[in-house]
């Protein structure tokens, strides 16, 4: 027989089970909430980490690829035409380039320096004889092989043959001697067969082989 004390019991018993099913939906809920808002905070991080990885991938990807035109356009003298006319040139040996792309040309074979502006069909001689006529005067050279152009437009000439680097002032008709002395030797003021130049636009000073 159930006494008053038990029947009281058992309703705090049944009371306190209905408040654990009201208080353990409730916690079970927040729980699956925050790990739901965890969930979809790490997808959003790795997305936007993998999106940002493949636009710096993607961009690094485009290079410039660079080809030489495979055919050549000849911007002076006549292709497999030799000769000493203002529109030929006779074995080329070194090229120079100033700021307006005008080319001067070292003839070695005409014995001449030869200004060919960018366009033109005939070039100007700047030094040496225009008729290609070698010779170890002032006004002359003897197989040109190395020439430089200064920003102000003065000729710098290896003038191989005659043993000599000859300098040639913009618009001069001659040339002045400013290394060698005009004959082979191994002296110390003296060159044999300069080929090339080099020029520092500071000091003026040269390099001659």
């Amino acid at each position: 027989m159930v006494t008053i004390a038990q029947a009281i019991c058992f309703r705090d018993l049944r009371q306190d089970n209905e408040d654990k099913k009201k208080i353990f939906p409730k916690g079970w809920i927040i729980s699956i909430v925050t790990l739901l808002i965890l969930i979809i905070l790490a997808v959003g991080i790795y997305l936007i980490i993998h999106f940002t990885s493949r636009i710096a991938s993607t961009t690094n990807i485009v290079t410039p690829s660079l080809r030489w035109n495979t055919t050549g356009i000849i911007v002076a003298g006549v292709g497999g035409s030799p000769g000493n006319n203002s529109s030929q040139l006779n074995t080329p040996a070194d090229v120079s380039v100033d700021f307006s792309n005008t080319l001067y040309i070292a003839d070695y074979g005409n014995n001449r320096i030869q200004k060919w502006l960018s366009g033109a069909s005939n070039g100007i001689t700047v030094a040496g004889q225009a008729s290609g006529i070698s010779g170890s005067n002032a006004t002359d050279l003897q197989h040109p092989a190395g020439i430089l152009v200064d920003l102000t437009g003065n000729i710098y000439i290896a003038d191989t043959n005659n043993h000599r680097i000859q300098f040639w002032a913009k618009g001069a008709l001659s040339g002045v001697t400013i290394a060698g002395t005009g004959f082979m030797g191994v002296n110390n003021n003296e060159l044999e067969f300069p080929y090339c130049l080099a020029l520092n636009e500071n000091t003026k000073t040269h390099l001659h082989i």
